[in-house]
């Protein structure tokens, strides 16, 4: 997930590591987006200044096509109809990553990742759905936007993942926010108030209050190599000092999110791997939230 450990003080969270990539916020305590087309959380802004937007989800559609595999990708919505004769493939659906929290923010939650193999394409027309990584808001004390869901859609069945939870944005004088539920959760902010602080939003379980079935009875040779349980991990709280603290980290679809201390902002748990394009990636990153130092209320 995005790595919050060299920002110092009034930094930005650095969007989803997704492929490990760490973003320093020397220059620019604004906080990093995630990266797109990994459903990345997008970072927690800094003192006065926005979070990052979260990454777009995508779609991968893979499957036999002699004498070589045949791999659609998808970074946006669209219908797609199998002209190749195949019958079985594999897939990778990530929802999109909730954007960041404004002011000493939360980092913003991952989107959701599905995995599996065996899904049935043989005649189907599919509706494919590719989620939008979520808006930073630039205001507190609202929170961030969660990412939007992504998903595969055949005639008798519906696979798909939620977007993450955004990232809770701080206000003067005010305790902690939460952050908010998503694939997910995004981190909390960071709190003015001693012993008063937010916590991480939760993720949400696969089912019919998400929109996202754990299994599906007419897909019986599909095996879903993620769990069929979660799809995400939650987010983390801020520290709770007062005049100092700093926000907490976004979760990852691999872990949660890691607290803030008193200068620094939590980590962005990590995301899960894929090797559907040949080569091993992760995916679905939670954003890092912004750090803080002592006499940070002076700034307003």
């Amino acid at each position: 997930g995005g790595n919050a450990n060299f920002f110092g003080e009034f930094r930005g969270g650095a969007g989803d590591g997704a492929h490990d990539v760490v973003k320093h916020g020397a220059f620019a305590p604004d906080g990093s987006p995630g990266i797109a087309g990994t459903g990345g959380g997008g970072g927690g802004g800094g003192i006065l200044k926005d979070g990052g937007t979260g990454g777009s989800g995508l779609v991968f559609i893979k499957f036999k096509n002699k004498p070589t595999n045949k791999i659609f990708t998808f970074n946006a919505s669209t219908t797609w109809k199998n002209d190749f004769g195949a019958k079985k493939a594999e897939y990778l659906i990530v929802g999109g990553g909730g954007g960041g929290g404004y002011r000493t923010g939360g980092g913003g939650g991952a989107g959701g990742f599905r995995a599996g193999t065996g899904l049935d394409i043989e005649s189907d027309t599919l509706k494919i759905a590719v989620g939008a990584g979520g808006a930073a808001t630039p205001a507190s004390p609202v929170t961030s936007s969660n990412g939007g869901g992504s998903f595969i859609q055949g005639g008798t069945y519906h696979i798909g993942s939620n977007g993450g939870g955004g990232g809770a944005s701080s206000a003067p004088g005010a305790p902690g926010w939460n952050g908010q539920k998503g694939a997910s959760g995004g981190g909390s902010s960071r709190s003015f108030v001693a012993n008063s602080g937010g916590t991480g939003g939760p993720a949400i379980g696969l089912g019919p209050s998400t929109g996202h079935a754990p299994s599906y009875p007419t897909q019986p040779n599909l095996t879903q190599t993620t769990s069929t349980a979660v799809q995400g991990f939650d987010g983390a709280a801020g520290n709770l000092a007062a005049g100092s603290g700093s926000a907490g980290g976004g979760g990852g679809s691999a872990q949660a999110g890691f607290a803030g201390t008193t200068d620094i902002g939590g980590n962005g748990g990590n995301g899960l791997t894929s090797s559907i394009t040949g080569t091993s990636l992760p995916y679905a990153g939670g954003g890092a939230g912004a750090g803080a130092a002592c006499g940070i209320n002076t700034w307003g």
